[in-house]
């Protein structure tokens, strides 16, 4: 991904998840509206076309107007207190995580421009109605908007019933977490071959620590490289993207390229500014890079929908299938560069990559602790191990596969459950050792 790109992402994510930018810009253009519109000479204006302008004076002008911008103010805030109320259902039913879907949800960012910019237009509109003067057109103009925004109340009514579904939800974290997706198999379209490079002996060894704690949302992977040319150095990441760092604790290692160089503390000052400026690090995960944190949020809903107090195993078995599903992608990507080098050839930057094997046990490590003991659940589980395990079998990650079946059938059969079900998961693991088998696995895992 390029620098253009990773700049473009970054800033779509910033916007795309605040309310403000869209109803700001909808408060611009309707001021603009509201001066430059009066201009337009509604006089010549004639037939049935005349008969749709305002022809009221300007008291009655003055009373419409006035009553658009009070009553927009009022639906605003309607709108504003029922977006309030799904951000606290969506925390309180799936998880706090899940908020950022919500915010940036464009229908609610664009029926707040919607009546925000109404309201800007009719306020402003107030100012061209003086004595006589009457800009007929803009207050015709003023009653269609009206119009307009009572129809997307309407709407906006019907949408937010279909957010507050939890299917609704984890569409909308599957489609962004697809998305993520994409973009890292653009960086892993050529994996790089070479051999990764390790300290030699005589070789100065050291870290840049972090300056402050939060979560990595983007590496600076071309910034870096290019800083550690002509720093004569190699970094190697230590966090993932989507990974917590703690202020004072190691955020890259880095050794000089050349054997028996004396520790420069000039230099390792302009190394560790380079590191750091190259690891952003923000307050909360995003989708923009971490393919985790997609994964994250459906777990959440799993095993939010596997506690005592809500016990909706339903909602963790659609969530399972989610979360299946964006393994399923996950595992078929081409792999990732481990290394990557200069414009002259040379190794500059050791890759941190995602390991297939972390992302299995995010996915299913806490829903197979909470769940294994409902039948549904357990049955999913081992359905997803299979399904994963029929993607990937033209993959090396069919041992990461078989081992996370293993583990699943293992908390499974803890839970004691009837003869008739142990025939059945045992049936469905067999199906997962037996696809490995075929592949050229060990057919001892098989059990």
């Amino acid at each position: 991904m390029d620098n253009t790109s990773r700049w473009r992402a970054r800033v779509v994510d910033g916007l795309s998840t605040r309310l403000w930018p869209l109803p700001a810009l909808g408060v611009l253009l309707g001021t603009i509206a509201g001066v430059l519109l009066p201009t337009v000479d509604s006089g010549q204006l004639s037939g049935w076309p005349r008969t749709l302008i305002f022809e009221g004076d300007a008291s009655a002008a003055r009373s419409v107007l006035s009553a658009i911008a009070s009553s927009l103010v009022s639906a605003a805030t309607l709108t504003f207190s029922l977006t309030v109320v799904a951000f606290q259902l969506a925390s309180s039913q799936a998880s706090p995580r899940l908020l950022r879907q919500f915010s940036q949800d464009r229908a609610v960012q664009l029926t707040l421009a919607i009546f925000l910019g109404t309201f800007a237009f009719a306020l402003t509109l107030l100012r061209s109605v003086h004595g006589d003067v009457v800009p007929r057109f803009s207050v015709t103009v003023a009653c269609l908007m009206t119009l307009i925004c009572v129809v997307v109340l309407v709407m906006f009514l019907g949408h937010v019933a279909s957010l507050l579904r939890l299917e609704t939800m984890m569409r909308d974290v599957h489609e962004t977490t697809n998305r993520t997706i994409d973009v890292v198999c653009s960086q892993a379209k050529d994996a790089d071959p070479r051999e990764v490079p390790h300290p030699q002996d005589g070789q100065f060894v050291a870290v840049v620590e972090a300056e402050d704690s939060g979560f990595v949302t983007e590496m600076r992977r071309s910034a870096l490289i290019e800083r550690a040319k002509e720093l004569g150095v190699v970094f190697r990441e230590l966090h993932p993207v989507g990974d917590s760092v703690i202020a004072g604790t190691p955020l890259l290692q880095w050794w000089s390229t050349q054997p028996h160089t004396p520790a420069d503390p000039d230099r390792a000052a302009r190394v560790a500014e380079a590191g750091r400026a190259a690891v952003v690090l923000g307050y909360e995960r995003t989708g923009v890079a971490d393919v985790g944190f997609g994964l994250r949020q459906l777990v959440d809903v799993c095993i939010r929908a596997l506690s005592p107090g809500v016990n909706d195993p339903t909602t963790a078995v659609h969530a399972l299938s989610h979360i299946t599903a964006v393994l399923g992608s996950l595992v078929v990507l081409p792999e990732q560069p481990a290394v990557l080098a200069d414009e002259d050839g040379r190794p500059r930057l050791v890759v941190r990559v995602h390991d297939i094997r972390d992302l299995l046990r995010l996915g299913f490590e806490q829903p197979r602790h909470y769940g294994s003991g409902d039948p549904q659940v357990a049955e999913r589980l081992l359905t997803a191990c299979w399904e994963l395990a029929w993607i990937a079998q033209d993959t090396h990650h069919l041992p990461a596969i078989q081992e996370e079946t293993r583990r699943t059938l293992d908390a499974v059969r803890a839970q004691q459950p009837g003869p008739e079900r142990s025939r059945e998961y045992d049936e469905l693991a067999g199906r997962v050792f037996a696809l490995a088998e075929a592949a050229g696995g060990p057919p001892a895992l098989r059990g």
